[in-house]
């Protein structure tokens, strides 16, 4: 009887122990496949986007390239703090530059009319040497009702079809930077 109860002790601890990893493997394939999915399947941009373009010296596809990786901050956010940090995407527009025939990046930016003149200030001061795009009719919110209401932001690159192929912030983390490269290596 002893035996008999010492087997189904080790089975029960087996169980026990094969339970809780199907549990930590369960968590991480959530966990993981939040990481990487799109919570959207297309973010749409208006054709009337006004393009601020200064001394750019090179050819500028756009809203019709290919591929683009496109930030977008709805105007809850402060668009004079981004622009002031506009430099911590240098990397990312040198990548870019790389493959300008098929990928833009098109930073959008949804100030309220009230501060308008100050955020244009701040973007003539602007440290990147970029195209930079300002939804003055406020047409990206109802395009993307879903995700601005959701996220108040979108930064994600899309093909011409307007689908997401990745989803996710490049400067600050590095699997979702990657991901970039690889979807821009394969167009």
């Amino acid at each position: 009887m002893n035996a008999l109860f010492n087997i189904l002790m080790k089975k029960k601890y087996y169980i026990i122990v094969l339970f809780v990893v199907v549990i930590v493997i369960v968590i991480g394939s959530i966990t993981m496949r939040q990481k990487t999915s799109s919570p959207v399947d297309h973010f749409y941009l208006p054709d009337d986007l006004f393009v601020m373009t200064f001394d750019y010296d090179k050819e500028f596809g756009g809203l019709e390239d290919e591929l683009r990786l496109v930030v977008y901050l709805d105007s809850i956010h402060c668009s004079t703090c981004l622009i002031n940090r506009m430099n911590t995407w240098l990397k990312v527009v040198e990548y870019i530059e790389e493959y300008n025939d098929k990928v833009s990046l098109i930073m959008v930016f949804s100030p309220p009319p009230r501060l308008i003149d100050n955020f244009m200030y701040e973007l003539s001061h602007n440290p990147l040497d970029y195209p930079l795009f300002v939804d003055t009719g406020y047409h990206i919110q109802p395009l993307n009702e879903e995700c601005i209401n959701r996220f108040h932001s979108f930064i994600g690159l899309i093909n011409k079809s307007d689908s997401v192929l990745v989803w996710g912030n490049p400067l600050i983390d590095k699997d979702v930077w990657n991901k970039y490269k690889i979807t821009i290596d394969k167009y």
